[in-house]
């Protein structure tokens, strides 16, 4: 058995967004994506947070307003920081 260095990343996206995220990955060669999940099993101590979006309870929350009240939010988009 031998040890490997490696570095972790966490890709987090918009799942429609996602396949193009990781085809720019497709080229590098030491790029191997591996589930949180499987490190996690491996590894005594580690946790790995829920997939599930943590604003979604506050985001249903406000469609429900918007919808109760007749009201229609606008949409408001961050620009890209370079």
């Amino acid at each position: 058995m031998s040890i490997a260095k490696m570095k972790l990343i966490d890709i987090t996206a918009n799942l429609d967004q996602l396949d193009l995220i990781l085809a720019r990955f497709i080229d590098v060669k030491a790029f191997h994506p591996v589930l949180a999940s499987e490190i996690v099993e491996r590894v005594h101590g580690l946790t790995s947070f829920a997939d599930e979006n943590p604003c979604a309870a506050l985001l249903q929350e406000i469609a429900d307003i918007e919808t109760k009240y007749a009201l229609k939010f606008p949409v408001i988009t961050q620009e890209k920081q370079v």
